[in-house]
């Protein structure tokens, strides 16, 4: 279990801050997110952000589940909308105050940037695009799964070694 920091201003992120904030600019765009967008969104991003910065981007893992890589935490939270956009925003759970909170990050200049940047490529497919793309059969949700069907992986989780092994190897800078 990973622990979200409240208000993080340096990566790796909360992953619910992180899904606040690419809706929060698709608000501002006019484009609608499904579930399964917001999940696709976040994974490339933390994949790329790998990439580019050699640290993650989200706190919280991706775990392989049967229609591609996804975070517990934000299914769990936009689950009720299905395959309509998403309305509201993802809250945490605030030990302190002992309520749930609004998740929010606050980004420093750079990562705002970078965030930015990733936000804006990948608001431009659809949901069904980038789940084609992470259904790589040699990507790393086919290798957690296949790591899971042997047994070796009963969390499914997606580690961030395999994650930006492969998209250092297969993906356009």
């Amino acid at each position: 279990m990973t622990l979200s920091r409240p208000h993080s201003d340096t990566p790796p992120y909360d992953i619910k801050g992180l899904a606040n904030l690419f809706l929060d600019w698709a608000d501002e765009d006019g484009i609608p997110i499904t579930p399964m967008k917001i999940q696709k969104i976040l994974y490339f991003s933390h994949a790329d952000y790998l990439q580019i910065t050699g640290t993650p981007l989200a706190s919280q893992s991706f775990e392989a589940w049967d229609f591609g890589p996804v975070d517990p935490s934000v299914f769990e939270e936009f689950r009720r909308f299905s395959k309509a956009p998403i309305q509201e925003r993802a809250y945490r759970f605030d030990p302190i105050a002992g309520k749930r909170v609004l998740a929010k990050i606050a980004p420093c200049g750079g990562d705002l940037k970078i965030l930015r940047s990733l936000y804006n490529f990948y608001k431009r497919a659809s949901a069904t695009a980038l789940s084609d793309m992470s259904h790589d059969p040699n990507g790393p949700w086919a290798m957690a799964r296949h790591l899971f069907e042997q047994g070796k992986n009963a969390d499914r989780r997606m580690s961030d070694k395999l994650i930006v092994s492969y998209h250092q190897s297969n993906r356009p800078s």
